[in-house]
């Protein structure tokens, strides 16, 4: 039978889909010996770790259905809207479906960054200098389509779609898959974008009012401390033999990367247009709000700076522009 697509239907493809290009040096290795190099020696260990750690979304997580919408995502101080003269006006019932409405978002984007990571390391296992390295890779790759697995069901579970990425994460994934060397896509993967969600994760774990989420947040944040252990440990071998000045541009471009994707505030304004709120007077709440709160963005530099210190990245430049943020 052939199955014929509407031209809508067409349009939902090319829209959902993008090619990029790649022009990697891509290598295949034909030694096969393991090194007894220290990163080599943490890859093998860290293989070892991730046989032992896997798990599945299905068997290991309790999806029995919670009725979480009638309850609010995640614990009052952690909702971005609380105290918005607006949104307080509103009766509960819309106040809930707003805060799944952001909930939704936020866990898009992660799903988004775990999609990135994993397309990134598949290139990782054509491109890094070693045989260790690369299988080490061939597990992570598992790991980040368990994590896309377990993300996609939890939206399925409370009923939400899978929103389109941030502009911030969209650029960013263009520029590692593009980007034709190993050190860059590494940076990317194991330090940016584990850094970052290992602390959002922290702070979803703590808030989050749906055991599920919580569940598979645990997991997932087992994972991400091994890659970003293999990503530190490969990447300080391999900057030991770099320049300051080389080091400066690796460091900075992270921090760079880093703060356009803490800066986005797309999710909440998104909604406000919905609802056709004040964006300026949205805007100067949420900055009110991690004026107050500060520790949400402390976690996330903090992280960010003890992996660029195990990375072999922190220097004094770099310190002082990540210490106004991570509060160190």
């Amino acid at each position: 039978m052939t199955l014929l697509l509407h031209d809508s239907e067409l349009a939902n493809i090319e829209h959902s889909t993008q090619i990029l290009s790649d022009e990697s040096n891509q290598t295949v290795l034909w030694n096969y010996q393991t090194a007894c190099l220290p990163e080599e020696l943490s890859c093998q260990r860290l293989i070892k770790v991730a046989e032992q750690k896997r798990w599945n979304p299905d068997a290991d997580i309790n999806w029995l259905d919670e009725s979480v919408h009638d309850q609010f995502p995640c614990v009052k101080h952690a909702d971005p809207f609380v105290g918005f003269e607006e949104y307080e006006a509103l009766p509960r019932r819309t106040r809930l479906r707003i805060s799944w409405q952001q909930h939704g978002m936020e866990i898009s984007d992660i799903l988004h960054g775990e999609q990135l990571a994993m397309l990134c390391t598949s290139q990782l296992i054509s491109l890094l200098p070693g045989m260790e390295g690369r299988l080490f890779a061939s597990r992570q790759i598992a790991d980040e389509a368990r994590h896309i697995e377990f993300f996609r069901a939890y939206l399925t579970s409370v009923t939400l779609p899978a929103s389109p990425p941030s502009a911030a994460i969209r650029e960013l994934t263009i520029t590692a898959l593009q980007n034709p060397h190993w050190e860059i896509k590494l940076l990317i993967c194991q330090i940016l974008i584990e850094s970052l969600a290992m602390a959002q994760f922290s702070s979803l774990l703590r808030s989050s009012n749906v055991g599920s989420l919580r569940q598979g947040l645990q997991r997932i944040m087992s994972d991400e401390a091994r890659h970003v252990k293999f990503g530190a440990d490969y990447l300080a071998s391999r900057f030991k033999h770099c320049s300051a000045e080389q080091l400066d541009v690796y460091g900075n471009f992270v921090i760079d990367q880093a703060f356009r994707l803490a800066a986005s505030d797309n999710h909440c304004v998104a909604i406000a247009q919905q609802f056709d709120w004040d964006v300026y007077r949205l805007r100067q709440h949420l900055r009110q709000q991690r004026i107050i709160k500060p520790e949400v963005t402390q976690r996330r530099f903090r992280q960010l700076s003890i992996n660029l210190k195990a990375a072999g990245l922190m220097n004094e430049a770099i310190n002082k522009r990540l210490q106004p943020f991570s509060g160190v």
